[in-house]
């Protein structure tokens, strides 16, 4: 249950404007939770972590959610979807 909590961000698959300072933070920010909501220290070691809970990086989960978007975009059968799946850079 906590992975399909922890693994949803809202629409990441159409994050592409974002600097990477700002990834940065939100990076940081997603560590920090779920050091807390797992309650490990401040000081453990986030590969150890995350290789414990079996959990993917946040790269990782960025990365897939932009591959899933552009392949469901790609097998629509809306024109206007399929168009913008064309010219999308994201």
């Amino acid at each position: 249950m906590f992975k399909t909590f922890y693994l949803c961000f809202y629409d990441i698959g159409l994050w592409c404007s974002f600097t990477s300072e700002a990834f940065a933070k939100l990076q940081s920010a997603h560590v920090k939770c779920v050091k807390i909501f797992i309650t490990y220290s401040k000081f453990y070691s986030v590969t150890i972590m995350l290789s414990e809970l079996a959990l993917p990086r946040f790269e990782e989960i960025v990365e897939k959610c932009r591959c899933d978007l552009r392949q469901q975009m790609s097998c629509s059968n809306n024109d206007l979807v399929s168009l913008f799946s064309r010219l999308c850079v994201c």
